[in-house]
């Protein structure tokens, strides 16, 4: 079976290998102006790549500088916010500084006084007074 597959391609092999490829046929005046005006027109039709590029540039710039103007106006927000919780209450929340995705820190004032407590899944606990920091003086 084998010998007749390996026959039958080298006969196959061989007859293309001896078949000559004519050449194509002369084109008429009338093909080769027909071809020319198709050219033109492709090129006069739609935008180039190089104006879609540009396009998708612009675009990806405009949308980098409005996620930048939106992160910086949350945080004054979030922060404005901040001193409008604290604003005549004893209890004030100065800082807050995550340390990892379940800790976070906080600078607290306590009736005048200055102190960092630790919060996590487990407890919340008191790590130091801190009065000697100022963290309005920036």
């Amino acid at each position: 079976m084998s010998k007749i597959f390996l026959t039958l391609f080298f006969f196959l092999f061989t007859t293309l290998a001896q078949a000559q490829i004519e050449p194509p046929p002369a084109k008429s005046q009338m093909e080769q102006t027909q071809e020319q005006s198709n050219k033109e027109m492709i090129e006069n039709m739609g935008p180039t790549y190089k104006g879609a590029f540009v396009k998708m540039m612009v675009t990806l710039l405009g949308l980098i500088v409005l996620i930048v103007i939106s992160v910086w106006m949350l945080r004054r927000i979030a922060h404005g916010r901040m001193k409008q919780l604290n604003y005549g209450r004893e209890i004030k929340i100065l800082e807050r500084r995550p340390l990892s995705a379940k800790s976070v820190l906080y600078l607290i004032e306590v009736g005048g006084k200055k102190v960092v407590v630790a919060e996590s899944q487990v407890e919340v606990r008191a790590i130091t007074n801190a009065d000697h920091l100022n963290p309005d003086e920036e």
